[in-house]
């Protein structure tokens, strides 16, 4: 079962973002059905610290003593097998509240995996990584948004995913068209917008091209355990692809149908 995290990084409950991201998510059901689990974590209602550089997670196995929704969050991520984020440009940039999550699980899981304190052990954890950002202009900052996906997976130890070819060479690109609705962009497909549009189809598609990658990657592992086993540094990648994932993943799942 291939589990696909969805990340709505806006602040906006049922906004932009989160519309982008369901219809990503509903592509990534529609690729293989009976091989998919997606679950939504929206940051609406949640606090998400900056990292102070304390280094206290270098000395207790990479968990950051700063208790908010970090610790939630990073958790489900870990368990992922693809990861698709949703998120509006702020300053020509990712939101500070999405930089923070980044910033704090780059610096935290690099000692999650280490034996021992100032032992970190960086992982190849080749899960596919997906961006769709949106913004009020045609080009006020998506693709530099994008960039900072891009590098983050790379940091992570993950594979940059695209959806099909011109509607999304970095990740999505969506615009409101200066509308300062929520539902802009929803309103804007429905009324036939050849960029909303756009936007919706090429959503769709990054969630199937996670899918796909995340289920190719998988089967390279099934196949090739002699590249895993020669490094600790794909340890976590061999327990996700022999083990599987803990029960965590599903059970929010479950508790998230089980509360519509």
């Amino acid at each position: 079962m291939i589990n696909v995290l969805g990340i709505s990084a806006s602040p906006r409950k049922g906004g932009n973002s989160a519309f982008l991201l369901e219809r990503a998510l509903q592509g990534a059901n529609e690729a293989h059905p009976s091989e998919v689990t997606t679950l939504a974590w929206g940051f609406p209602g949640k606090t998400i610290a900056h990292c102070t550089a304390c280094d206290a997670c270098n000395r207790n196995g990479g968990h950051c003593t700063t208790h908010d929704d970090f610790q939630d969050l990073v958790d489900l991520w870990i368990e992922a097998d693809a990861v698709i984020y949703s998120a509006p440009v702020y300053h020509m940039g990712l939101p500070s509240q999405l930089r923070a999550f980044m910033d704090r699980m780059g610096t935290s899981t690099l000692f999650r995996f280490g034996a021992a304190p100032n032992e970190p052990l960086p992982q190849k954890l080749l899960k596919p990584i997906g961006a769709i950002v949106q913004g009020n202009g045609f080009a006020s900052g998506q693709e530099q948004a994008m960039q900072q996906v891009v590098a983050h997976a790379v940091l992570m130890g993950c594979v940059p995913v695209v959806a099909d070819d011109w509607e999304a060479s970095l990740g999505v690109a969506g615009t409101t068209g200066f509308d300062l609705a929520k539902d802009a962009i929803k309103s804007h497909a429905a009324a036939g917008e050849a960029l909303a549009e756009g936007s919706v189809r090429g959503a769709r598609a990054l969630g199937r091209s996670a899918v796909e990658m995340a289920l190719l990657l998988h089967a390279g592992a099934e196949v090739r355990g002699d590249v895993m086993a020669s490094s600790d540094i794909y340890s976590e990648l061999r327990r996700r692809t022999s083990e599987g994932p803990s029960s965590l993943f599903a059970e929010r799942v479950s508790a998230e149908e089980g509360a519509k």
